[in-house]
């Protein structure tokens, strides 16, 4: 990356970011190469017809659509692992003041109709104005029933693995 990005002139700086795009596409085998794909499509809303025309000239294939999200059957969700935990407190940035809040990743397995070897899910939660935040090391354990209390608009808290997380939300004034 810093070998092409030395090179003098803009015309050989993009031979040789060309050239590095291609190598990680090839190198990357069908999935990165679909990512890659992807990426330069995205990319080249705003550039030159000469890059665009390099761009379909990869050769990577057209990356899938990601199915849309189904809820699983009955609505009841499947053991979940959470990914990732994030809180953030509220502060003031250059006197503008930012709310409380918390963000949750987990990790769903594959639908009932689907393959059981398939791919996992990746689901996100973000919860605005927590109360309270509470996490363990127990809450990464695995695969565990996610508990949720909701609220007629929004949810109003969340529980896994026997309160090794556990968020509660703030209730909406009014």
């Amino acid at each position: 990356m810093l070998s092409a990005g030395a090179r003098r002139g803009a015309a050989r700086r993009e031979a040789a970011f060309r050239e590095l795009v291609e190598v990680w596409a090839r190198r990357s085998g069908p999935v990165g190469a679909a990512w890659f794909a992807q990426a330069v499509e995205r990319g080249c809303s705003d550039v030159y017809p000469q890059t665009k025309a390099w761009a379909a000239s990869l050769g990577c294939p057209s990356p899938q659509p990601a199915p849309a999200a189904r809820p699983w059957s009955g609505g009841q969700l499947p053991p979940v692992e959470l990914r990732l935990a994030r809180y953030s407190a509220p502060y003031l940035r250059y006197g503008q003041p930012h709310d409380a809040s918390a963000l949750l990743h987990f990790a769903l397995p594959p639908r009932p109709a689907e393959d059981p070897a398939g791919p996992w899910w990746l689901r996100s939660m973000e919860l605005g104005a927590p109360e309270s935040f509470r996490l363990d090391t127990a809450a990464f354990a695995g695969p565990g029933t996610l508990e949720l209390s909701r609220e007629p608009d929004r949810i109003g808290a969340v529980s896994l693995h026997a309160a090794a997380l556990a968020v509660v939300v703030a209730s909406a004034p009014g």
